[in-house]
């Protein structure tokens, strides 16, 4: 397969390959839907609980920033040889856990939760923080999810908060069963100013490469290695 290299995926960081070409996706899926929608509301009058006018005005801008950054449902396709076509995408690693001190940290990673196609468990340290999700969308409220099994088992963490508080929380990660989780911290004041996480860290690559000279003629050569 053609070598990854030199091709910049928005709302991304690092590369995905030489000359590569991106093909439109499920743009219309339904998490990016429900992103749009919380963006709206995050618009109207009255405002989300918790939240001042100003804090709204952020999390829309948050919304709308993840949404156009959003990857989800996209895929590239990579320079190579004759006779093979190589294609890359990012997926939705499935559930992804989310700590949040502050409502505009709970939104900011309901947003990035949202574009990338994960659900969130979110853990909130906040007052209000019922209130808030029944304000919520119901269909972005419906990709929260409250089991405590599916956060313990989340491979990525969305932070917001201080650094006291993340440093007496590493030690729990790492003593965790299974694999290391992907951290991804924001403190509240750069939330505030406008900071996003990374979406690419909620997301998991995926390469493929077909054998086109096979298709169609014989078939022992799609088992050749």
């Amino acid at each position: 397969m053609a070598a990854l290299a030199a091709l910049s995926v928005p709302g991304t960081v690092g590369t995905v390959g030489a000359a590569g070409s991106a093909t439109a996706g499920a743009v219309d899926a339904p998490s990016l839907k429900a992103l749009r929608t919380l963006a709206a509301v995050l618009k109207a009058s009255p405002p989300i609980p918790g939240l001042d006018a100003s804090a709204c005005t952020i999390a829309a801008a948050a919304c709308e920033a993840c949404a156009a950054a959003s990857v989800l449902g996209r895929e590239w396709t990579l320079p190579g040889p004759t006779g093979e076509s190589n294609r890359y995408r990012l997926l939705p690693r499935g559930t992804v856990r989310g700590i949040a001190a502050t409502p505009l940290g709970a939104l900011a990673q309901i947003a990035a939760a949202l574009a990338s196609g994960n659900r969130l468990a979110l853990q909130a340290g906040f007052d209000g923080a019922t209130a808030l999700r029944a304000a919520l969308p119901a269909d972005a409220r419906a990709l929260l999810v409250d089991d405590a099994g599916a956060a313990e088992g989340a491979s990525a963490l969305l932070f917001d908060g201080d650094s006291d508080a993340l440093r007496a929380l590493l030690p729990t990660l790492v003593a965790g069963a299974g694999p290391l989780v992907r951290v991804e911290s924001l403190s509240s004041a750069d939330i505030a100013a406008g900071a996003l996480y990374d979406l690419s860290a909620l997301m998991h690559e995926q390469s493929l490469s077909t054998n086109t000279a096979a298709a169609g003629g014989n078939a022992a050569l799609m088992t050749m290695g």
